[in-house]
């Protein structure tokens, strides 16, 4: 039972490695197509192409990784907090408003 529950995972975790890989590969090609046609472009009006930046190594992004925008926005914890009481403020307002009796008369 444990060697067919450990193929099992093996043969789901090439599955799901195939699927990442293949998305990998065409986000690379559509890349070299899109610097292959800025190139061209910058050459066919005689203007000097921008530097791109080096691609990051794959080993920068520890397995733990969290994007910076998820562990803390651009606008900081002060302002996400303020922004979290506002919304708490508005759902706990809308609940009041719906309960209470309204006339219209």
């Amino acid at each position: 039972l444990r060697l067919i529950a450990r193929q099992s995972m093996i043969e789901s975790l090439l599955e799901s490695a195939a699927s990442l890989e293949q998305y990998a590969r065409e986000a690379e090609r559509s890349c070299a197509q899109m610097v292959y046609f800025l190139t061209w472009s910058f050459n066919a009006y005689d203007m000097v192409a921008p530097v791109y930046p080096k691609p990051i190594p794959l080993s920068a992004y520890p397995l733990d990784f969290i994007a910076p925008e998820a562990d803390s926005p651009p606008w900081g914890k002060l302002v996400g907090d303020a922004l979290n009481r506002i919304t708490n403020d508005a759902l706990d307002f809308d609940e009041t408003l719906s309960t209470s009796v309204i006339d219209v008369a």
